[in-house]
């Protein structure tokens, strides 16, 4: 049979099919393996995968297992993902960040960094000494082509690079722009691969910050703005009723306003936040923001509004933004639904068998790539009681 055009298969065909099938290709002759595990295919293949959101894993993590769903096929079972021999959690496992399909995991003290859609991973050792590092940030340094991980407590950062898994306390003089540890979520919403953000409560302002750290300068850089989700932000200049507006402005000042963002993310490549409705007469309690272009104020956009506090966006379904896949509840509680944008009602997510989904810790959407582990390994052994996923 006659073998296609190399520029037909690299083009059209190769780079849209799941990481799965790709492996199964590679056997087939030292021509595909050889096409496949090149660094320029790869990349080819995560752009293909990161621009038309397909390819999607869901990963979840429920009494210390992990295992993994074709978020593109949700009719499909799940498979479990196994981990090396030594990597016991004691209770559970966080997903610290994923970038370009790798994925860190955490529980205690130990740090895993995995590739699940090709079973490779790299054990990255815990930080010595008598500082509590309380919030991460995962990512990668395009220009020194590094993966690094980012640990932040009140008075020191450190960084780790990949490729020695030496950590080291970085020269961190503008740190001191941050008022105290950034609050909330533990683990960064990385936006463009290396700039890690937190929501940070400024107590001498009186309201949240949207801190960012770089990974690629390994220092604070400024602020994000937030969305004018509040009617009396950033509205000064309007001098139509002088007096109205001063009681307004003294009031908004005086009000608690820690619960009016709630939440800080990346959705589809977006920057997002969860705010606090003030509209009294409106029946969604919550709205999504997304930061259409990054860094402008003005570009940020309310794309939806929900009721359910504990909910947190994960993905568009399909693409699109006609749902949203999102997780609600509480570590060891947590559910998956779909939000229907139009009909704003909740769905429970049939993506595979509920039983397997009632009592999730932890839940990320990671998309499927052929990216190398740095220094890693094929796990190997410890099966979890299941099938291999490889």
């Amino acid at each position: 049979m006659a073998m296609l055009p190399t520029e037909i298969l690299l083009d059209e065909i190769l780079p849209k099919l799941p990481v799965k099938s790709l492996l199964r290709f590679k056997s087939v002759s030292k021509q595909f393996e050889t096409l496949i595990s090149s660094p320029n295919f790869i990349l080819r293949h995560l752009r293909h995968s990161l621009s038309s959101a397909t390819n999607r894993l869901l990963i979840t993590s429920e009494k210390g297992r992990l295992q993994s769903s074709d978020l593109d096929s949700p009719d499909n079972p799940p498979v479990p993902l196994p981990l090396p021999d030594f990597f016991r959690p004691s209770y559970e496992i966080s997903m610290i960040g994923f970038c370009n399909g790798l994925l860190l995991l955490g529980s205690g003290a130990d740090f895993l960094l995995i590739n699940p859609s090709t079973g490779f991973y790299s054990a990255i050792p815990g930080i010595s000494g008598p500082v509590y590092y309380s919030r991460f940030g995962f990512g990668y340094d395009p220009v020194n082509d590094e993966y690094k991980i980012a640990a932040i407590d009140e008075h020191h950062i450190a960084v780790l690079n990949l490729s020695d898994k030496l950590w080291r306390i970085v020269d961190n003089s503008r740190a001191d722009n941050v008022a105290s540890v950034p609050d909330g979520r533990l683990y960064a919403a990385v936006y463009d691969n290396h700039l890690c953000h937190w929501l940070n409560w400024c107590e001498l302002r009186n309201r949240h910050r949207i801190v960012c750290f770089d990974l690629l300068i390994e220092n604070w850089t400024r602020d994000i703005p937030l969305p004018n989700y509040n009617d009396n932000d950033d509205n000064s200049g309007d001098n139509s009723d002088t007096s109205q507006n001063f009681a307004d402005l003294l009031f908004d000042e005086c009000r608690d306003k820690r619960n009016d963002v709630t939440a800080l993310h990346v959705l589809n490549g977006f920057l997002s936040v969860l705010t606090r409705n003030n509209d009294d007469n409106s029946a969604d309690g919550y709205d999504v923001w997304v930061m259409k272009e990054y860094g402008i104020k003005e570009s940020w956009i309310k794309l939806l509004g929900f009721s359910d506090t504990r909910c947190t966006p994960l993905a568009f379904g399909g693409g699109s933004s006609s749902k949203v896949l999102c997780k609600t509840g509480s570590p060891g509680r947590n559910r998956l639904k779909w939000y229907i944008v139009r009909q704003k009602q909740y769905k429970n997510a049939e993506i595979h068998d509920v039983h397997g989904v009632k009592r999730l810790y932890d839940v990320c959407v990671v998309n499927g790539s052929l990216v190398s582990v740095p220094g890693g390994k094929r796990i190997r052994g410890n099966t979890q009681g299941g099938n291999r996923r490889w």
